[in-house]
């Protein structure tokens, strides 16, 4: 189950628009990464309701990453195929790369460095006891 809804994700979060067809399947998808990031610890907290600023830090960063897969390609993004994640091209004579330096991902996924920075607020990607 996702993390956040569409509601949260327009009226709290004030996050681009992403068409209803896409919204639920990247927030679904974000939310899986964020249970990764986080050894699991989301699915604790969220479940047992016990830290209202930790509850924050993962709608958010849910928010976040589903902003960010949308941006990298939409529902392809968390295929590992979408456009934005080549970073060269060629046809023939013609060729084209890029840097991304800085980004994340996880088996071509992208991750959202910005998501992991609100995690890391609250010391919920900690992998320690």
């Amino acid at each position: 189950m996702a993390y956040i809804d569409q509601d949260y994700y327009t009226a709290s979060y004030f996050g681009e628009e992403i068409p209803d067809s896409d919204f639920n399947k990247l927030a679904e998808k974000a939310s899986l990464i964020i249970d990764v990031v986080t050894h699991g610890r989301a699915k604790i907290v969220t479940e047992q309701d016990s830290d209202p600023e930790k509850i924050s830090a993962i709608k958010t960063a849910t928010a976040i990453q589903t902003e960010y897969m949308y941006a990298q390609g939409g529902v392809s993004s968390y295929t590992g195929t979408g456009d934005n994640l080549k970073t060269s091209e060629s046809v023939g004579n013609y060729s084209y790369s890029r840097n991304i330096d800085g980004s994340y991902s996880f088996g071509g996924i992208p991750i959202s460095p910005l998501a992991l920075a609100v995690l890391d607020s609250q010391s919920l990607r900690y992998a320690g006891i």
